[in-house]
């Protein structure tokens, strides 16, 4: 995705489904990509994602901001989110690897 390209996306939480409609505000390909959405229980959420050349391969970064956040997320939260950033990973690890 480039800068100003928008895609769709769905969300499952345990109050339902979200749908959030994105916008990339930032590609610098192939190091940087953010993206900027608004939740109505949230107010804007912004999505990083950095990629740092390492010994041996790339280190992947994602820093999620809630900067109007009415309180702070849960530790089960951030403990869910970090499980789903497991599984997303693994499955984009997947693809490439299938791809080479």
């Amino acid at each position: 995705m480039r800068f100003g390209d928008t895609f769709h996306e769905h969300w499952s939480t345990r109050s339902g489904p979200v749908a959030l409609d994105w916008l990339v505000i930032t590609c610098e390909r192939p190091r940087l990509w953010i993206g900027l959405t608004h939740m109505s229980v949230t107010g804007p959420i912004v999505v990083q994602y950095i990629c740092d050349v390492v010994d041996g391969g790339t280190k992947f970064t994602r820093t999620v901001r809630n900067p109007a956040r009415p309180k702070a997320p849960t530790p089960e939260m951030i403990a869910r989110i970090d499980e789903e950033a497991v599984l997303g990973l693994g499955n984009i690890k997947r693809i490439v690897e299938r791809a080479e």
